[in-house]
């Protein structure tokens, strides 16, 4: 994912950081039937991108109460990408491989992440807590809806 730190104007991957997954995750997903979530995980969230269409969005605090072990404001310190990929994936389990589809038209793919204080010793910057397709806001190319409703600050907008 590209660094929330960076200022620059364009995405480059020599300023991605890693963001990590809980080990829980695919588990779970494989127990209630989501592989379509695994596969957008694999083509969106680990590689998509560095095939974002035009512009990625970083998005930081929740308008919504959140809390995370003792930290009854987690929400403020909540990341959201956003982006419109040039794929979308689907996975059915009948074969090995998820395919790729066209992305339904005005929507825009999300990632929510919660940032660690600092690198941890294997040089990952957060966690990925969920992400998924929302609906594309009308004023803002490439952000959810209502982004000013749903977000304390805008940290960044980049370009390809």
């Amino acid at each position: 994912m590209p660094s929330p730190t960076d200022s620059d104007k364009l995405l480059r991957s020599e300023t991605f950081v890693q963001m990590g997954v809980q080990v829980d995750t695919f588990r779970k997903l494989l127990e209630f039937g989501l592989a379509t979530a695994i596969a957008q995980y694999y083509g969106n969230v680990q590689e998509g991108l560095a095939f974002a269409d035009d512009v990625v969005h970083l998005f930081k605090g929740l308008e919504r109460p959140l809390m995370h072990e003792s930290n009854m404001q987690a929400d403020r310190d909540m990341l959201m990408y956003s982006w419109v990929p040039r794929r979308d994936w689907e996975w059915d389990r009948s074969t090995q491989m998820p395919k790729a589809r066209t992305p339904a038209p005005n929507r825009v793919f999300t990632v929510t992440v919660r940032p660690f204080p600092q690198e941890d010793e294997y040089r990952v910057a957060g966690i990925v807590l969920h992400w998924g397709w929302k609906d594309e806001d009308s004023m803002l190319r490439g952000a959810p809806v209502d982004p000013k409703e749903r977000f304390s600050t805008k940290v960044w907008s980049k370009r390809k």
